[in-house]
């Protein structure tokens, strides 16, 4: 827990710089922040976590360049996939090195690293929202059809990767997903029944009756593993908000799913989340280096801090990469394979720069082909998440985090207990359905593209939201007028947009030019506002009515036509950063593939892509838990292909 004299120090820092600030406009979409306000927000979370300048935790697993070092396998980026992958095969006996660009910062620093009810400091399309110990702070400009915004990208930078800076929430997919990935790619392994098993691997379930007062759903597929290094609980605390949107829904046609029936439609549940049942703090993809070094795995290296610039090849065969680390360039050697987990985004990225992708980009900056994939850096994918506020009269986070006193009371209650609202991710109750008849005034290209859809794979999502949205341009610095409020958010769950990356230099010096396309079709349109509709009116259901103070307070209650909805959600929605689908599994043939059934790269050897950006297709919720199996999946694959069992 936090010592309590840096609590003081920190909420003392806090409310001295906070009276001597000027706060950014919270709902200006088209302006970046105050990036003075920016500095202010890093120094408070450097009080809060430490200095950051401890000894490395890694003991024998720190790698250090320098020297010419060979390895089986080198595994690029520290994230929820490169991670398992490392440990499993590290664990088989092979050398496995682990690359990753940012610090092991769970350690280093522990508040933003561990508190589940501080994640809220990463969510947001502002630049208040990107710490660079945590993220490569990167950008993407929507189109001028969607406001012309800047928006934050969040990706985690650091061992963790992005499950250090998400929201927790761990699910699986309804079983029509595994149905469509197993069709796209033309392989039975990734049916549900066959791939479930990858889930229990790298998770353990813990108090599955403890719900702080909410029913709940355990899901009978998995978990009857007991030494998965993810911890995987239910929050100790259940905000009022939850409970009363737990009520709406009941009345307005949602149910608790059952066992027969797990992804029976409309449904509720209170989400498992990725955290230590022990002490409430955030369980990370970190979990496998931990477990690592507590179990003398000797035959990994991790280095922290190095940043891949390129991949090496010998003819057509990967056999190494570039790195740089403090301003020292080495090479490191593979005997087998390269494994790129680097992410959506830096995965097709340092493709590209290493002369795998679109040919006529990769000629235009110089770069030699290896492969020419035109694949590479296209069908992004992603969610967005709007929403719709009320003050309520109950208490929310309005007035237990973001002011001083609440944010004081509630770090003590967590320090002493791990209990209360900084226990809690702040999303508690999760709901999923196909909208209602009643909102279904869609195209007939919109009709047509939800009926492809399996009967288990929802249309939409909605998120119990314990506080003020609005615009979302970052979550602990909303201008609320010190009233609570709640939110409900909402996400499309089968988006049809896709966009793309691509590079703008021949090295990894420049970050790539992002381009998500959010909300660009015209099915996401029809859909957004629909579900607009939809969130507003469960606010409006007459259960409701008792905790509901006065008129809507975002966006109000003159947005009420369908271009005054779909503009408001183009000015006010956020990436959920799931962005995936940049280096796309597909069959062998298939011209706008990147690997194969087993994540190797196509035309070269000794290459694979193993991440969110592997997938075929977005799977609806909250893909953390399948990035999890996926790496499981593929290393079992490899480990099976050495020993000669297929």
């Amino acid at each position: 827990m936090l010592p309590t004299l840096v609590i003081h120090v920190s909420l003392m820092h806090l409310a001295l710089a906070a009276s001597n600030i000027q706060h950014p406009s919270p709902d200006d979409g088209h302006t970046r922040p105050n990036i003075s306000f920016k500095y202010f927000v890093e120094a408070v979370t450097s009080l809060l976590g430490g200095d950051g300048a401890t000894p490395s935790p890694l003991g024998y697993l720190q790698g250090k360049i320098g020297k010419p070092q060979e390895f089986d396998y080198i595994v690029v980026g520290g994230g929820a996939a490169g991670t398992v992958i490392s440990y499993r095969l590290a664990e088989v006996g092979y050398d496995v090195a682990l690359i990753e660009a940012g610090e092991y910062h769970e350690y280093s620093k522990p508040a933003f690293g561990s508190v589940p009810g501080l994640g809220a400091v990463f969510a947001g399309a502002s630049a208040l929202t990107q710490f660079n110990w945590t993220d490569w702070e990167l950008y993407a400009e929507t189109r001028d059809s969607t406001g012309g915004r800047m928006i934050h990208i969040p990706q985690g930078k650091g061992i963790g990767g992005s499950s250090s800076l998400n929201y927790m929430l761990y699910g699986i997919p309804p079983w029509s997903f595994f149905d469509k990935w197993a069709d796209m790619v033309q392989d039975e392994s990734y049916r549900s029944d066959n791939f479930q098993q990858f889930y229990a691997r790298s998770a353990t379930a813990t108090n599955r009756t403890h719900s702080a007062g909410l029913s709940v759903w355990n899901d009978t597929r998995v978990f009857d593993n007991t030494d998965g290094p993810i911890q995987l609980s239910y929050t100790n605390f259940i905000s009022p908000w939850t409970h009363w949107l737990k009520r709406g829904l009941d009345a307005t046609g949602f149910r608790r799913p059952v066992d027969t029936e797990p992804s029976s439609l409309p449904f509720y549940l209170q989400p498992q989340l990725t955290v230590r049942p022990d002490d409430a703090s955030k369980s990370t993809a970190s979990e496998f280096i931990l477990k690592a070094k507590l179990t003398n795995l000797a035959r990994l290296r991790v280095f922290t801090s190095t940043e891949v610039t390129k991949i090496f090849f010998e003819k057509s065969k990967a056999t190494g990469v570039y790195v740089t680390s403090s301003g020292n360039e080495s090479l490191l050697k593979a005997t087998r394979e390269v494994i790129l987990s680097a992410g959506a985004v830096k995965s097709p990225h340092l493709l590209m720069v290493s002369g795998i992708g679109p040919e006529d980009i990769l000629r235009e900056h110089n770069i030699t082909t290896i492969s020419s994939l035109r694949g590479v850096g296209q069908n992004l994918q992603d969610h967005v998440y709007f929403g719709v506020s009320y003050p309520v009269a109950v208490e929310t986070a309005d007035a237990s985090v973001t002011n001083i006193e609440g944010f004081n009371k509630s770090l003590r209650r967590y320090e002493a207990s791990a209990n209360g609202i900084l226990s809690s991710n702040g999303l508690e109750l999760l709901a999923f359905e196909k909208l209602p008849p009643k909102y279904r005034h869609f195209s007939a290209q919109t009709d047509a593209h939800l009926s492809e859809i399996g009967r288990d794979w929802p249309e939409v999502e909605y998120i119990s939201a314990n506080g003020y949205i609005g615009s979302y341009q970052s979550d602990l610095f909303q201008s609320f007028n010190g009233t609570n409020h709640a939110t409900i958010l909402a996400t499309l769950s089968a988006p049809t947009s896709r966009g793309n990356i691509t590079i703008q230099a021949a090295d990894m010096s420049q970050p790539p030019i992002i381009s998500p396309n959010w909300l660009e079709s015209k099915a996401d349109q029809e859909v957004a506002i629909a579900l607009f509709r939809r969130a507003r009116d469960i606010f409006l259901s007459p259960v409701l009515r008792s905790i509901r103070l006065g008129v809507e307070s975002w966006p109000g209650p003159d947005v009420q036509t369908d271009q005054q909805i779909l503009d408001t959600v183009r000015r006010s929605f956020f990436t959920s950063g799931h962005l995936a689908g940049t280096c796309r599994m597909g069959q062998r043939g298939d011209e706008a593939a990147v690997v194969d059934n087993a994540a190797r790269v196509l035309g070269v050897q000794g290459l694979r892509v193993v991440d969110a950006s592997s997938l075929p297709i977005l799977p609806p919720g909250h893909p953390i838990a399948t990035m999890y199996a996926f790496a499981e999946k593929i290393a079992d694959s490899i480990i099976r292909e050495q020993i000669g069992i297929t």
